[in-house]
């Protein structure tokens, strides 16, 4: 699928967005009218297996093109994310749940940012490869303000991980200075 090609850059199944790109292409409705449409039997069947749960949740009922793509979108977003989720029992919870929260954030606006462009292109006519392209530059420009904050709570989960292992060899304020 497109969202695949977005940040795996892996290719071989027909992108959602060719889907649509291809309806409005021959189809008179207005642009909107198509990216909210509903997927036909033939365009359900030519998918690949669902890439996530989200995608999977969307494709056991009727759906939307948008529909569809926003959960594809969502689910490739989770599994980037997925792999800065903390779940070492060694560092508090507070700190985990922060991070996690976070990263559930990025998930939940990243898409919403995501599908608020692939509208703006639907709306404009922008071709299948140039909206790909936007999108993916949407997606770089929030992956890099998320790495600086995963630096930060990864930077404390350290210290205090440091500092715990301190602790634990017998040292303590008194005899560190």
């Amino acid at each position: 699928m497109m969202v695949k090609r977005l940040t795996l850059q892996s290719s071989g199944s027909r992108p959602i967005l060719s889907i649509i790109h291809k309806n409005i292409n021959e189809d008179t409705k207005s642009y909107t009218t198509v990216f909210n449409g509903l997927l036909t039997r033939k365009e359900r069947e030519s998918l690949p297996a669902p890439q996530g749960e989200k995608e999977k949740a969307v494709r056991q009922q009727l759906c939307t093109r948008s529909a569809l793509l926003e959960a594809q979108l969502y689910d490739t977003i989770n599994a980037y994310t997925k792999l800065f989720i903390m779940n070492d029992a060694g560092i508090p919870a507070d700190l985990r749940k922060k991070l996690n929260a976070e990263l559930e954030q990025f998930n939940s606006q990243t898409t919403q940012t995501l599908m608020d462009k692939s509208t703006d292109c639907v709306r404009q006519n922008t071709s299948a490869e140039q909206m790909a392209e936007e999108l993916l530059a949407v997606f770089n420009k929030a992956a890099k303000k998320l790495s600086g904050d995963i630096d930060g709570a990864y930077m404390q989960a350290s210290w205090y991980y440091l500092l715990h292992r301190f602790v634990a060899a017998g040292y303590s304020e008194s005899n560190v200075i």
